[in-house]
């Protein structure tokens, strides 16, 4: 259970450090401080992160 709090933290962190070079994650990024669901398998949380867009490049690694 810790690990998985660990990654979904690390996400988080990651996201929030791709707001000033994309726009588009705001209003995600905004539902999930609203909703403080962050339990979901590492994959869905980074679906859930970016919702319908394709996910950076910088990503496909994780």
């Amino acid at each position: 259970m810790m690990a998985h709090a660990e990654a979904n933290w690390v996400i988080r962190e990651f996201a929030f450090s791709l707001i000033h070079r994309d726009r588009l994650l705001r209003k995600a990024l905004w539902q999930i401080e609203v909703s403080g669901d962050l339990r979901a398998p590492i994959g869905q949380t980074i679906v859930f992160v970016f919702g319908d867009h394709p996910l950076p490049k910088s990503l496909v690694p994780l």
